[in-house]
């Protein structure tokens, strides 16, 4: 929303205030007679798995919060499968009774092949086929919400913390994936899709502390979970992001309206405009004259060499244009009372013949012709694609040139000795390695480093950077465009995509179809990770990266589009992105919480080298199997 409508919009609403007052108290008056059923699980004393501390501790929590928010709880702890199936059979044949629903899990929970788990006490799960067998389908749980679709149904999984299977395959700590709710349902998970959440250093996990709090305010069930997040990502430092999906239909406050007295303020979203609108700032420096534009609004003439402050503007995304001298555009996210920093630079000259030279500091392009191809979950992906490489669709691309190999050691230190800079590793405690075990992170691990965490030989200056974050990998796109006069950019997703198809054939690998040609978790890995999967009867001859280049191209002539690093994209992670990508030049999401990466490692078997394989992590994540390449515009 732009300043310019903002000031429509507040005006609009305090017309309608004494409107929205009298319809706010009907609402909470209505809410305050409805019949409200809860079943509450929490699972930590696991028999045959790690045991988990808080779970337990969380049910209880929660069910003391919901009876005194008026519902009526079934409460299990420590249930075996009997137990829960048992519960789960009296919540269903109650639900006609009541007008709100709720379903809460705390403990081990579990996704495989894109269906998500919740872990009994009992479950003996020696390996991932046994899953559906030993525990308890979550789409089977709330399918029944279905059949209420007037009703308000709200499902509460704390149940992510990590997988205590880890011996299936390296890394299978994916968590759940998204679920598409029922018209009158709200999903919320703990943390981001795929990820783990934190059981919390005291007796009650994380979340479920913050959210507990968070329904006892008068306050609507969205700004409850908002609010949550907000919370939960303060304290974890971004680590934990809840995530919700919602199509609920009508209003829902946790606090029914018998708690709040005739004096106390109304819920935020129906008090003053200044409560429902979130603001912040843009300081920007200029290098060029012009007239500035928000959302196609203009705000301000600027002059060349000067800053300018952009006062409240509403938190969200936007987008902010220079015309004049130069045109210039940016998509930007503002973040509510931050101050987003911005130069509006003067473009890069580009190179003479409208191309890139063959070299510059080391750096090889090819060129790549647009054209339309299909993304994502195609027919030769077979039955190994995730959810979120769901729907295939269609996707058309200009013409623009990518990295020939990985941005390898030697390159980037260029970048540092050239400029001093200090990666996200170096300024914030290192970097992650894979023990054998579980992720670890060891501060004196960099950039410099190899997967075992050793300062590399000079000898390897040739092999892919690693531990580099998305950050660190933007930031020596801006240091190679100023010395070159040329835009270096990160690959879009579908970019990354489409050129690791060969523009974008029907190959499953960027080899194509048949026997592997790179870089991937072999038999080589197999004789140090006796526990991983890997491609049978495959050895590449590297347990950990190989030089830039020592593998076969593809046939655009790309070295290592599958394995040796996952490689950052400029996008924003979105799980539902497919299901609402435009056609022509995606480039994402206009936010979130992690970064695109594509393409699998050294430490990946076949599933996760897939040209459609998709993963991210957050813009500061390094560890021992992320680096990068390089894309460029063609004009």
């Amino acid at each position: 929303m732009s300043l310019f409508s903002s000031r429509i919009h507040i005006v609009i609403i305090r017309t309608g205030f004494f409107f929205c007052c009298v319809l706010s108290v009907i609402l909470l008056h209505a809410q305050g007679n409805q019949k409200r059923l809860a079943l509450v699980i929490g699972n930590g004393d696991y028999r045959h798995g790690a045991s988990l501390r808080n779970p337990v501790n969380d049910a209880g929590l929660m069910a003391a919060t919901l009876q005194e928010l008026g519902f009526e709880v079934i409460l299990q702890k420590d249930a075996g499968r009997i137990q829960i199936a048992q519960a789960v059979a009296d919540f269903w044949s109650r639900l006609s009774e009541y007008d709100v629903a709720l379903f809460y899990y705390a403990g081990h929970g579990v996704q495989i092949d894109g269906i998500n788990y919740l872990i009994p006490v009992d479950a003996e799960l020696k390996d991932k086929n046994m899953v559906a067998f030993e525990a308890i389908s979550v789409n089977d749980i709330v399918s029944k919400f279905d059949y209420y679709t007037d009703n308000t149904n709200i499902i509460i999984l704390d149940a992510c913390r990590h997988n205590p299977f880890r011996a299936w395959t390296r890394g299978n700590e994916r968590g759940f994936v998204a679920m598409k709710p029922a018209s009158g349902t709200l999903i919320a998970f703990a943390t981001s899709e795929g990820e783990t959440a934190d059981d919390g250093a005291g007796n009650h996990g994380l979340y479920t502390e913050k959210l507990v709090q968070q329904m006892k305010m008068p306050q609507s069930v969205e700004s409850v979970f908002k609010n949550t997040r907000r919370e939960v990502e303060s304290a974890s430092n971004y680590r934990q992001s809840p995530q919700e999906w919602t199509k609920l239909v009508g209003d829902f406050y946790f606090l029914p309206s018998q708690d709040m007295s005739p004096g106390e303020p109304l819920p935020p979203e129906i008090g003053t405009p200044e409560s429902i609108l979130e603001y912040g700032s843009i300081q920007l420096t200029t290098e060029l004259t012009g007239q500035l534009y928000l959302d196609g609004n203009p705000l301000t003439p600027i002059t060349a060499n000067t800053r300018v402050p952009v006062n409240k503007v509403t938190a969200g995304p936007h987008t902010l244009e220079l015309r004049g001298e130069e045109n210039w555009s940016r998509h930007i996210h503002i973040a509510k009372d931050q101050t987003l920093e911005l130069t509006i630079e003067k473009k890069a000259l580009p190179p003479t013949d409208n191309k890139p030279a063959g070299v510059d500091y080391g750096i090889e392009m090819v060129f790549v012709q647009g054209g339309t191809f299909t993304m994502g979950c195609t027919g030769e992906q077979g039955s190994d694609c995730e959810d979120d490489e769901k729907p295939a669709h269609q996707v058309t691309l200009s013409d623009y040139y990518i990295g020939k190999y990985e941005v390898t050691v030697g390159q980037f230190k260029q970048f540092i000795d050239a400029t001093g800079y200090r990666t996200d590793a170096e300024k914030g405690g290192g970097s992650y390695l894979w023990n054998g075990k579980k992720w670890e992170i060891k501060e004196s691990v960099t950039w410099r480093c190899n997967a075992e965490g050793n300062t590399r030989p000079v000898s390897e200056n040739g092999h892919p950077v690693i531990h580099v974050s998305w950050n660190d990998a933007t930031e020596y796109c801006k240091w190679l465009s100023r010395q070159t006069g040329k835009n270096y950019r990160l690959p879009t997703e579908a970019e990354w995509e489409y050129a690791a198809r060969s523009r974008g054939k029907a190959y499953k690998y960027s080899w194509g179809n048949g026997g592997p040609s790179g870089n991937i978790a072999d038999e080589s890995a197999k004789k140090v990770f006796s526990d991983w999967s890997v491609w049978k009867g495959y050895d590449d001859g590297y347990v950990y990266t190989a030089p830039v280049g020592k593998f076969n191209a593809n046939d655009l002539g790309l070295h290592d589009m599958s394995g040796n690093v996952w490689e950052w994209c400029s996008d924003w992670y979105g799980a539902l992105y497919y299901s609402a990508s435009p056609v022509s030049n995606p480039w994402g999401p206009s936010d979130g919480t992690h970064r695109v990466v594509r393409g699998g490692s050294w430490g990946d078997g076949p599933r996760g080298c897939r040209v459609s394989s998709r993963s991210r992590g957050t813009p500061d994540l390094r560890y021992d199997g992320n680096g990068f390449r390089l894309a460029m515009d063609s004009e």
